[in-house]
């Protein structure tokens, strides 16, 4: 959809700059009227979940140029769950934010099997946090990735909030840094302890 997005986007900024009027009619091609009736019928027929009681699961994300990390809490039983994994060296060459949006999906997992949860997801990336409460990026590498978590979560049905929580109260910080093995335990617990105590 990148292509169509252009295409768009250099219609109105012709208009912007005074080349076109906003009342004028312009030619698109069959794959941009295709992709925006797509996009127009999809966006008629979504509705927001329905978000009743407190989140079952909070989970935590975090990507460093070494790897990603991921803390989730199941706020019924007070489990605490942790992962994370070293990124590979075609990884490591992407952007960030691409980093940061590959770490959401991978943690997914730690949401567990169920279906028809709440979740509160906590990213420190804006950008990912963003592109996800849209629903899309203007980035073609990050743009696959937030498509690909949505629809994890549309088809298990688990109704996720996304927010921002700084870096240094982000418990999945340490996870995406330190291999799991030498992970400093009792400070994620003391930061997952301390974010439910003055959340954001």
């Amino acid at each position: 959809h990148w292509w169509t997005l252009k295409a768009v986007r250099r219609k109105l900024n012709a208009a912007s700059r005074g080349e076109l009027a906003w009342q004028d009619e312009v030619r698109l091609t069959q794959t941009v009227v295709r992709d925006t009736r797509t996009w127009i019928r999809r966006s008629m027929g979504w509705r927001q979940p329905q978000v009743t009681g407190d989140a079952a699961v909070t989970l935590f994300t975090d990507a460093s140029r070494t790897g990603w990390g991921a803390v989730a809490v199941d706020r019924r039983t007070g489990r605490l769950s942790i992962d994370g994994a070293r990124w590979s060296a075609a990884e490591q060459s992407l952007h960030i934010n691409a980093l940061e949006a590959r770490a959401v999906e991978l943690a997914l997992p730690l949401l567990g099997n169920e279906e028809d949860i709440v979740a509160d997801v906590w990213v420190d990336n804006t950008s990912v946090v963003g592109a996800l409460r849209r629903g899309n990026s203007c980035a073609q590498d990050t743009a696959a990735t937030v498509a690909r978590i949505l629809e994890q979560l549309r088809r298990r049905r688990i109704a996720a909030t996304v927010g921002y929580v700084q870096t240094a109260r982000n418990p999945a910080d340490a996870p995406s840094r330190i291999a799991l093995h030498s992970l400093p335990y009792s400070v994620i617990y003391e930061q997952v302890q301390s974010f439910f105590a003055s959340p954001p």
